[in-house]
């Protein structure tokens, strides 16, 4: 039977580390996409509301990467915001 001494204690600092790193990532590029939109590209009818859509999923995945306990949860929720954002960037035929 193991004692508590002889067990390796987990560490969280690794996936709270990669969160906080994904959730800069997410909001840079909300800011670049604001920037963007704001510079005029909001004018323009096939990239305006992709562009705003990135902006408000950007920062709230961020904060929601932040605040979600489970780190595959937040991950999974970028990587469909990244396909989200692939679809919505291809131009019609």
């Amino acid at each position: 039977m193991r004692t508590a001494v002889t067990e390796r204690p987990r560490t969280t600092v690794l996936p709270w580390f990669l969160r906080v790193v994904g959730a800069a990532l997410l909001a840079g590029m909300g800011w670049i996409h604001v920037d963007l939109w704001l510079d005029g590209y909001r004018t323009i009818d096939v990239i305006g509301p992709p562009l705003l859509f990135d902006v408000i999923a950007g920062f709230g995945l961020a904060v929601l990467l932040l605040w979600w306990e489970s780190f595959w949860g937040g991950a999974a929720a970028v990587v469909v915001l990244l396909v989200l954002t692939v679809v919505a960037s291809r131009r019609p035929s």
